[in-house]
C-alpha cells in the first residue's frame, strides 16, 4: 500500500520540501527509518476504506510538548473536506492523546489551500522565512504557524461542526 502513497504518483510533491522524484527504495529505506524514530508519528488517513493521505507529526519533542505537523492527501479529485478532516482527526490525536502543548507547521506561500486551511482552524502565523527552502532550483519562502492547545479547545466545537457537517 506505500506505492499508493508516494506523492509524485499525486501531484503533491509540489508543496513538499523534497522535490526529486523518490525511488521506491528510497522510500522503502524512509519508511523503515521511521518506524523506529520515537520522535514522529505517521498515520495513513482513510476514507471510506481507501487510503487517501499522510498525517505526520515529527520533530516531537516530549519535554516541551511541541512538534510539527504535515498533511498530505495524494488524491487529485477527492471529495471536498478531506484535508479538513484529516487536520481536524490530526489536532484531536496531538493535543487530547500526546497531550502536547504547541503545534507547528511550516508551508510555502503558494499553497494558499493549505494557508487558508490552518488559518480557518486557528493556527497563527509565528514567522516568515525568506528564501529559506532550495526548490527545483529556486529558494523559496516558507510561512511559520503555530496552534497552541487552548486555541484549539476554544474552538473544537466550532470546527467540529463547521468540518462534519
Amino acid at each position: 500500500r506505500i506505492a499508493q502513497l508516494v506523492p509524485e504518483r499525486h501531484g503533491v510533491r509540489k508543496y513538499m520540501f523534497t522535490d526529486h522524484l523518490i525511488s521506491y527504495e528510497e522510500h522503502l529505506n524512509w519508511f523503515n527509518k521511521i518506524k523506529s524514530n520515537d520522535h514522529t508519528r505517521y498515520f495513513i488517513f482513510e476514507y471510506k476504506g481507501d487510503a487517501c493521505g499522510v498525517v505526520n507529526f515529527t520533530g516531537l519533542d516530549f519535554r516541551n510538548k511541541k512538534g510539527f505537523l504535515g498533511i498530505y492527501i495524494g488524491e487529485t479529485g477527492m471529495i471536498k473536506g478531506l484535508g479538513s478532516a484529516s487536520l481536524y482527526l490530526a489536532l484531536e490525536d496531538y493535543f487530547e492523546i500526546l497531550n502536547f502543548y504547541k503545534m507547528c507547521v511550516e508551508v510555502f506561500p503558494f499553497n494558499e489551500k493549505a494557508v487558508n486551511l490552518y488559518k480557518k482552524f486557528g493556527f497563527v502565523q509565528e514567522g516568515y522565512f525568506k528564501n529559506h527552502v532550495l526548490k527545483n532550483g529556486r529558494y523559496q519562502d516558507v510561512l511559520f504557524f503555530a496552534l497552541f492547545r487552548d486555541q484549539w479547545f476554544d474552538n473544537k466545537s466550532m470546527l467540529y461542526k463547521s468540518v462534519f457537517k
